[in-house]
């Protein structure tokens, strides 16, 4: 088409050379309707010459949709992102009635968990776990490259899909897949499965391989970042932020709370006599008690409260849009559940206590850290009053 366009729009300028340039014999009226005509052949021309020139871009990498898939893995930001456009690729150049893609999580390195799913087939779902020792997705675990069976019912080389007995009457036929890397390890399995008998051919290996690959790349590139993320955000002994990001949060809240007129209270929390049960019962017991007074202010404040590891044995509470009055009853309980938690580890029981400090922004203070300083104080004086108690905040001339 393109070299067609430009033969003929050469042709009609040779012509133009011959009637307007060179002298050609001829009526006047008959030289008029040559040049009329060829006036109406070169507006052809040009309008051939623009589309040939403009439009012939437009069927680049757009129109690819592996080339489309390779450029959207280099711009996604969450997993969602990755797992639609494996889903956009896979269904473009690939027919399947179940796409399943499922990983070993590092903490349960025993099964497989599915963490993506496509199509109206049947099990298994988002979430499931998948046997590693035998079975379908444990054949496909140990594969070195990508596989496809077809009528895998009749003569598959493992003992199951999914549970004892259910290759008689599961409704998929053939299988294209493959095991990756999603992590520094093999630890994920991505399938396709289609009810055609003879879906999937060997021709089908490199393309396939070539989709896997990037996915799995993309995704261990995803999580990494992710982690680093959480490492530097979260305290790695209890889970929930460390200084640093406790700091940052606050810094936003107050912002925030200045902004639209809101209150904003700040608990700090230190554990009462706690260089006692390291000396007595070693730290490994003091970590334990930690992750669950962790646990214990986790499950008592609400969704929207953040909670910080702030050092040692020191935790606080940031309470958007409220006021210290307003949160005694919370102060209070997470000071009793601590107090009557059962503690016990390795045939070792003990008992903690919490003395907890509350002082509000802007009531007591006029930025973050004059807030983290007036909270502070209020804890030290529930400390100086026998401890295992919650004590407010008070002005120093008297008000409150």
């Amino acid at each position: 088409m393109k070299k067609a366009g430009f033969g003929v729009s050469a042709l009609i300028w040779v012509l133009g050379l011959f009637v307007w340039v060179l002298p050609l014999p001829g009526t006047s009226r008959w030289m008029d309707f040559v040049h009329v005509f060829l006036w109406i052949l070169l507006g052809l021309s040009l309008y051939l010459l623009y589309s040939i020139t403009e439009k012939q871009p437009e069927t680049g990498d757009e129109s690819d949709p592996i080339t489309g898939y390779l450029t959207r893995l280099n711009t996604v930001s969450t997993e969602d992102e990755i797992f639609k456009a494996l889903r956009d690729v896979l269904t473009a150049e690939f027919h399947y009635d179940k796409l399943t893609v499922c990983r070993r999580i590092p903490h349960e390195p025993n099964v497989l968990t599915v963490i993506y799913t496509d199509g109206p087939g049947d099990m298994p779902g988002t979430g499931d776990t998948l046997s590693v020792r035998e079975g379908l997705w444990a054949y496909m675990l140990n594969r070195k490259n990508p596989v496809v069976l077809n009528q895998y019912r009749d003569n598959a080389p493992f003992t199951f899909r999914l549970s004892a007995g259910d290759l008689s009457h599961t409704p998929y036929h053939s299988l294209l897949g493959w095991s990756v890397h999603l992590d520094h390890f093999k630890s994920g399995i991505v399938t396709l499965e289609s009810y055609n008998p003879d879906e999937y051919s060997e021709k089908d290996l490199d393309t396939f391989h070539l989709i896997s690959l990037n996915f799995a790349s993309a995704y261990h590139r995803l999580t990494t970042l992710d982690a680093l993320k959480r490492f530097a955000t979260v305290d790695g002994l209890t889970g929930v932020l460390n200084h640093r990001a406790f700091k940052e949060k606050l810094f936003e809240e107050v912002y925030r709370a200045r902004r639209y007129d809101h209150s904003l209270t700040l608990m700090m929390m230190d554990l009462d006599d706690f260089k006692k049960i390291n000396d007595t019962h070693g730290h490994l017991y003091g970590d334990y008690m930690l992750r669950i007074v962790a646990d214990i202010i986790k499950n008592n404040i609400r969704m929207v409260d953040i909670v910080a590891r702030y050092g040692g044995e020191e935790f606080t509470v940031i309470l958007a849009n409220a006021e210290k009055e307003a949160v005694m009853g919370t102060a209070q309980r997470i000071r009793q559940k601590i107090a009557e938690y059962p503690f016990e580890q390795d045939s070792v029981r003990a008992s903690v206590t919490v003395s907890i400090g509350m002082a509000s922004f802007p009531e007591d203070s006029h930025d973050g850290i004059s807030l983290i300083q007036a909270a502070d104080d209020a804890m030290y004086k529930a400390k100086r009053a026998g401890k295992n108690r919650v004590e407010i905040y008070h002005k120093p001339n008297g008000g409150s």
